[in-house]
């Protein structure tokens, strides 16, 4: 049997998490509206370092 496809490495909990992610955007139903949740989060990484200690998860 020949495997024709993609496979994905979920063996530790951050490449799980790059799959899901990488996924969620690729998906044409949740990607447009998925694909900036990740870019306001990580932009809200640099402002919770800067003293904020309110952020949201859930956009």
């Amino acid at each position: 049997m020949v495997f024709d496809g993609l496979r994905y490495d979920t063996g530790d909990k951050a490449d799980y998490l790059r799959t899901v992610v990488g996924l969620a955007c690729d998906r044409p139903d949740l990607g447009p509206q998925f694909v900036s949740w990740p870019k306001e989060f990580v932009a809200g990484l640099d402002v919770r370092e800067e003293g904020a200690s309110d952020r949201r998860l859930i956009a």
